[in-house]
């Protein structure tokens, strides 16, 4: 079982594993590697919708979205969590100028998918985006948090698919 995306899409591009699973948000990432790689991958079946597993949990202070004007949010970038919080503060009632606050005072890692939770449980950040099993863990690790907003809000958001090497797909249609 390869958990980092990194890993799992080099074991493709490799020929060591046979099919990966991903999010459809991840997948402009992830081509550009297989691209340099010179390997042509094509997403084949979709597996399911998140229906809950990615969630922004939040601090006991902020109730709605709109709470979270003024304070810190932490997530790894360009994940289906990201894509998640983009979706909650873009269609929430903060003005434009408000959601460009809100992205600002926001943290980011590149390549640790437990930064946000971690922030979260010391009280550095009020919102932390994070998928299973981190959303119940940063609600157990903070008293009084709770789920301001998860793919349960929005049932299309993230879709899980599986991705192969084109050639056997195109041998064994």
């Amino acid at each position: 079982f390869i958990e980092d995306a990194a890993g799992k899409n080099k074991a493709l591009a490799d020929g060591k594993v046979d099919f990966v699973w991903q999010t459809v948000d991840e997948m402009p990432i992830s081509l550009g590697s297989f691209a340099e790689a010179n390997v042509e991958v094509r997403a084949f079946l979709q597996i399911d919708w998140s229906r809950g597993g990615d969630a922004c949990v939040a601090s006991a202070q902020v109730r709605e979205v709109e709470d979270i004007l003024g304070r810190r949010s932490a997530m790894l970038m360009f994940s289906p969590d990201h894509t998640v919080f983009e979706f909650m503060i873009a269609n929430s009632r903060l003005t434009s100028s408000q959601v460009a606050e809100v992205r600002a005072a926001t943290k980011f890692s590149l390549d640790d998918f437990t930064f946000g939770r971690k922030l979260f449980a010391k009280g550095e950040v009020d919102v932390a985006c994070l998928w299973e099993p981190d959303v119940t863990l940063a609600l157990a690790e903070r008293e009084g948090a709770h789920r301001l907003f998860s793919t349960a809000d929005a049932t299309e958001l993230v879709a899980d698919v599986l991705l192969a090497h084109k050639d056997p797909l195109d041998a064994r249609p």
